[in-house]
């Protein structure tokens, strides 16, 4: 398999996420970063990006596209999201949040 390589404007810290679907493997490079949508250097909000690993180009999801719903808490340095029974969990400066499907989703943040 060939992995493409990307650069981001902000540090890459990133978890990968096997799924197999339709005896068919699917990788995705799960990425946080610190949001500059709010034009801020530091204590912006986090933001989850997927993207596709054989084609990182190509972005699967990003937090900040669903509005306030899937907004993180404030980024920090040096986290990685972790991906576990179908959810990813991202720590952040203040609160633990939780992110899957819609139809799954009973809680965004934990208060720390």
């Amino acid at each position: 398999m060939s992995l493409s390589q990307q650069t981001t404007s902000s540090g890459i810290q990133a978890s990968l996420k096997r799924s197999r679907e339709q005896k068919e493997v699917q990788i995705a490079l799960w990425v946080i970063e610190a949001s500059t949508s709010t034009g801020e250097s530091k204590g912006g909000p986090a933001v989850l990006c997927a993207y596709e690993a054989t084609n990182v180009s190509h972005e699967l999801h990003n937090s900040e596209q669903a509005g306030a719903r899937d907004t993180l808490g404030p980024a920090v340095s040096f986290t990685v999201p972790c991906i576990a029974g179908g959810k990813v969990y991202v720590g952040t400066a203040s609160e633990l949040d939780i992110l899957g499907l819609l139809s799954q989703r009973r809680s965004s943040a934990v208060a720390m």
